[in-house]
Parts: structure tokens; sequence; C-alpha cells
């Protein structure tokens, strides 16, 4: 079985940030709006007026920023991913 997304959905895989700064301070999950994750699986891409695909930017292996406000949880065999449409990612990170 696979986990295909539709469309310009996007599957990321949280990556887990620490949670304490270099000085002791403890930053609160909730207070993080953006998020760190790699891309597990992506759609087709997105479809223009004229219906044609427009391909996604972000590719499978891509370790990402997204905003977690536009993201719902999802659970698949043992491994916990978010879904979010590819205008919630932020940012892909290179050379990480």
């Amino acid at each position: 079985m696979e986990l295909i997304p539709l469309y310009d959905q996007v599957l990321i895989e949280k990556i887990k940030e620490d949670e304490t700064t270099d000085g002791g301070l403890i930053i609160s999950i909730l207070a993080n709006d953006i998020l760190k994750g790699k891309i597990y699986a992506t759609g087709q891409g997105s479809a223009n007026d004229t219906n044609e695909l427009r391909p996604l930017i972000a590719k499978v292996g891509d370790t990402v920023l997204y905003r977690s406000n536009m993201a719902e949880v999802v659970k698949y065999r043992d491994l916990e991913l978010v879904t979010i449409r590819e205008t919630g990612i932020i940012a892909i990170i290179k050379g990480e």
C-alpha cells in the first residue's frame, strides 16, 4: 500500500527540533508556528486555469520549513505525517 497525495498536497515527516536554546531557555512548542520537516510524498501538481498541471517545486526528500497552522496530522503505518498544500511551505533548505 502506498500513500499518494492529490494535486498540490505534500506529506511531510516532522523533524524534531531541540526545544532548549544554548542559553538554557525552553521554547514552547505552541509558540513555534514554523516547523521543519522532510518531504515524504508529493501530489502531481496544481491545475491552472486551463486544467494543465503545474509540477510542484518541492520534491520527495527535500528538507523544508512549513507553517504548522496550515497543516493537518495524518497517521500512516507507524509514521505521524502532516499534509499541507505546497503554498504552506515557506522554504526548502539545501545542503543540510
